[in-house]
């Protein structure tokens, strides 16, 4: 084989270990409420069940690196949305009242362990990320580089609405959102820089569209949730349109 044809042969491979969907970033799979699970709900208490937030592969294998330090500090959860608003918008569309206090952190996914932690609830909505990532963007440029300096970034979040004394699910929803098509990716220095601003946006953002995503599904009407804040609809463009700029513009 030539050094060409090994070149182009390693390019190929390359290109087969991108994502499966790229045409299809954000993902949703539900299975909606029933009429006859919304009649249950009515006059019922709901509870918040929360799980540990999983880490984030970081692109960098250079643990004394300052920017995978910023990163990796950076323990945002997720899951606080869902718990501010999903949960007592579920609780207001369908008569419920809403048990007082944050939500429980549950080591284990056993319905036993939702009804011992839980024991003043009839129903409990279990909040889990399930994905987080922040990867090197595989794209031809970086294949062929074999050093890739642009990132994207991703969010994966499952909802269940559980019956608290049985575990069965009356509603579940898994979302899946990212920046992997985005046209402005960033680097790993641009998104640690001021305590990771950018990362923490990045993601706040993955949360508002999976949130909004889950809800319709549920489904709530769109008035249920507030808007997403402006600066989380696009902060990777709004960043980009920042840095061309000219100096001293605002």
């Amino acid at each position: 084989m030539t050094r060409l044809s090994w070149r182009v042969a390693g390019v190929a491979f390359a290109l087969a270990a991108l994502p499966a969907a790229v045409a299809a970033r954000d993902k949703y799979d539900a299975r909606p409420l029933t009429e006859a699970a919304t009649a249950a709900l009515r006059g019922k208490r709901l509870a918040v069940a929360r799980n540990e937030l999983p880490d984030v592969p970081l692109a960098t294998g250079d643990r004394q690196d300052a920017d995978w330090r910023a990163l990796r500090d950076v323990r945002t959860d997720p899951a606080d949305l869902f718990e501010r608003e999903l949960a007592p918008a579920i609780a207001r569309e369908f008569g419920m009242s809403l048990r007082a206090g944050p939500g429980v952190v549950l080591a284990s996914r056993k319905p036993e362990a939702l009804a011992a932690a839980l024991p003043d609830a009839d129903y409990v909505l279990d909040i889990l990320v399930t994905d987080r990532r922040n990867q090197n963007t595989p794209d031809l440029k970086s294949a062929l580089r074999l050093k890739p300096e642009t990132l994207w970034l991703g969010l994966g979040v499952r909802i269940q609405l559980e019956n608290r004394e049985t575990g069965r699910a009356v509603f579940s929803g898994n979302c899946y959102a990212d920046t992997f098509e985005h046209p402005h990716p960033p680097e790993q220095r641009e998104l640690a820089a001021h305590e990771a601003k950018l990362f923490r946006a990045v993601f706040e953002g993955l949360a508002w569209r999976c949130l909004r995503t889950i809800a319709r599904y549920v489904p709530l009407e769109e008035e249920a949730l507030p808007e997403t804040p402006g600066e989380l609809v696009d902060p990777l463009g709004e960043f980009a349109a920042k840095k061309a700029a000219p100096p001293g513009s605002s």
